[in-house]
């Protein structure tokens, strides 16, 4: 019985073994995957709110009639099964995982990356235009000057709100930053946007464009938010929070509250129309400036006492642009680099000729002086767009696509365009940031696109006196040009003095 048992065992052992043995790994066929390779995906990307994340992928495979499946994921959620990958990115991620995956019934291969999404409202320039649909906002980052305008800059942020048919005005609140040495508050740096028909005012947030509250116009009689202007002085304690608007040949002042208020302290010229137009000065006094239309005269209002006094020069023209000119900036020992513009130029028109007036605003130490009156008939045209450099003494006006200067101190227009954007287009505004010199912002309109997106972006590099150089073009990026504008982040002036420490740096070496 002894001897039964062990041969029984001794048989089932050697069974067991067998079986043990043909279920080795190692014993087993290999089958390839049919994936045999991913590339084409990098390690990481970074891209802005709203823009698409695009992979084209490369896949290798060793069985070409084998049926693959893809699987996109960001931030562990699938969001395409489709090879190619085009993601909208709609929300910021900060170095989340990511893979795609490429599977056949024999295995898988994975490319993993990370995506960061930033937001790419830090500085950059806002357009404002209309079609038949209506006001669009349309924003160009400036951080990757290679990323295209996004001409629904309003919508993809506030898809459930709505703007007006026409687009009137546009401004960005830290245009009127005086202490940019000091902690600034989020209402500093406020979009505020006005659109017509019906009329709709909106704040937004300058860090994503999304609309921070609608405004309401509380005050007296019709309003029409025709222009918009922050003056220089709030942080100073001035103006009490005020914004200032014009339309219908009227002022109208919406307090820090939003309620549109009556001034105690102003007494305007009796009479007076204002034209849809403004600017802000940082001289003794921080003065906003107005054009009578009435009396064809400047106004200043002053900061500090609330002051308003009307100019002595009659300029007999119908207004075409205010520019603040003649900046300095303060980087004495002890200053915050803050820019101060000085003076102001007013271009005007009468008929087919045109006129450039230089002044020295009236204020609390000095009364208004006319630095510069001059014809420039044959030059400027009724419908040149301008703008003046924020510190240099030129003037820059456009003749269709071309772009001139005029320098006020040796008293000289350019005979040659400065800069072509070719016979299709019309130029339709000119900005500057006031903390670069160098760039010139350019909007104007395609003459030969037969659809509404008739706006194009420009970009050029002014530094050099002989030739400016392109460093961004862009199309179809909006409809009529209403207004563009440079929006900052308030450390305007620290990015000024890091680029010319760099620019002296180099010299040093």
């Amino acid at each position: 019985m002894k001897r039964f048992f062990s041969l029984f065992l001794t048989a089932a052992l050697a069974g067991a073994g067998f079986v043990s043995c043909s279920d080795d790994p190692e014993d087993q066929p290999v089958v390839p995957t049919d994936v045999e390779k991913v590339s084409g995906i990098e390690t990481n990307y970074v891209l802005g709110l709203h823009e698409y994340l695009e992979i084209t992928p490369d896949i290798e495979l060793s069985n070409e009639n084998e049926s693959i499946s893809y699987e996109w994921s960001i931030d562990y959620e699938t969001v395409s099964t489709e090879r190619n990958l085009s993601f909208k990115c709609d929300e910021l991620l900060n170095d989340v995982n990511c893979y795609f995956k490429a599977s056949s019934s024999t295995g898988a291969k994975i490319a993993e990356f990370k995506l960061s999404v930033t937001s790419p409202y830090d500085k950059g320039l806002l357009l404002l235009s209309q079609t038949g649909d209506g006001a669009m906002l349309t924003f160009k980052r400036l951080d990757i000057m290679a990323t295209p305008a996004s001409p629904y800059a309003f919508k993809d942020n506030n898809p459930t709100l709505s703007l007006g048919k026409e687009a009137l005005a546009l401004c960005w609140k830290g245009e009127g930053l005086t202490n940019l040495g000091n902690s600034i508050k989020d209402q500093d740096t406020e979009i505020i946007l006005s659109s017509g028909n019906p009329t709709k005012v909106y704040v937004l947030n300058t860090n994503d464009m999304k609309v921070k509250t609608e405004i309401t116009y509380n005050g007296e009689g019709e309003f029409h938010p025709n222009y918009v202007i922050y003056p220089y002085g709030v942080q100073n304690s001035l103006w009490e929070g005020e914004l200032y608007w014009l339309g219908g040949g009227r002022e109208y002042i919406m307090a820090a509250d939003r309620n549109f208020i009556t001034s105690t302290m102003e007494e305007m010229p009796e009479g007076a129309q204002f034209a849809d137009m403004a600017c802000s000065l940082v001289d003794t006094d921080m003065t906003r400036v107005y054009y009578n239309t009435a009396s064809q005269k400047m106004v200043y209002i002053s900061g500090v006492l609330g002051m308003v006094t009307e100019g002595t020069k009659a300029c007999n023209v119908e207004p075409m642009n205010l520019i603040p000119c003649d900046g300095i900036y303060r980087d004495e020992e002890g200053g915050d680099h803050r820019y101060e513009p000085m003076n102001v130029i007013l271009v005007g028109k009468q008929g087919s000729s045109t006129k450039i007036y230089r002044f020295t605003p009236e204020n609390l130490t000095t009364t208004e002086e006319v630095l510069t009156e001059q014809d420039a008939t044959g030059n400027i045209l009724p419908t040149s767009a301008t703008t003046a450099n924020p510190a240099k003494p030129i003037l820059y006006y456009s003749k269709g696509g071309d772009i001139y200067r005029f320098n006020y101190d040796g008293n000289n227009f350019d005979t040659e365009p400065y800069i072509s954007l070719g016979d299709n287009f019309e130029v339709k505004q000119l900005v500057f940031n006031p903390y670069d010199v160098d760039t010139l912002y350019i909007a104007a309109e395609d003459t030969a696109e037969t659809g509404e997106m008739k706006a194009s972006l420009f970009i050029y590099d002014i530094s050099d006196n002989s030739s400016a150089e392109k460093l961004f073009e862009d199309h179809k990026v909006g409809g009529t040009v209403r207004r563009l504008i440079y929006k900052g982040n308030g450390k305007e002036n620290d990015e000024r003095v890091a680029k010319s420490n760099s620019i002296l740096s180099k010299f040093i070496r």
